[in-house]
């Protein structure tokens, strides 16, 4: 049923051959993954320790609250108003089957 091999076939050597390209490609991957975390780790660092430096923070304000508090009114004052001098970036994030805080804002 199996092809028999000739005689001379010493199946040792070839199994030995195996597991050593097994563990030598194992090796290797487990090496070069341990480098890849080393250069994360290391580009983290960097990025920590160049956000440090930063000249100042940036001044964040969220608005939150229920239904028809007033969210959308206040945000429509503050935009309106020419008095605080400043650059304002507005992230709407609405939940809900009506969308309409979009067309109410400024």
């Amino acid at each position: 049923m199996y092809p028999t091999l000739p005689y001379w076939v010493d199946w040792g050597p070839i199994l030995v051959a195996v597991v050593a390209s097994y563990l030598v490609a194992n090796v290797i991957i487990v090496c070069s993954k341990y480098r890849q975390n080393q250069r994360i780790g290391q580009k983290t660092q960097d990025l920590a320790l160049s956000s440090s430096s930063m000249k100042s923070p940036v001044p964040v304000t969220i608005i939150t609250g229920y239904l028809g508090v007033g969210k959308t009114t206040l945000f429509n004052n503050i935009l309106r108003s020419s008095q605080h001098k400043r650059r304002i970036l507005a992230l709407v994030n609405e939940f809900g089957d009506a969308a309409i805080d979009h067309q109410l804002l400024v």
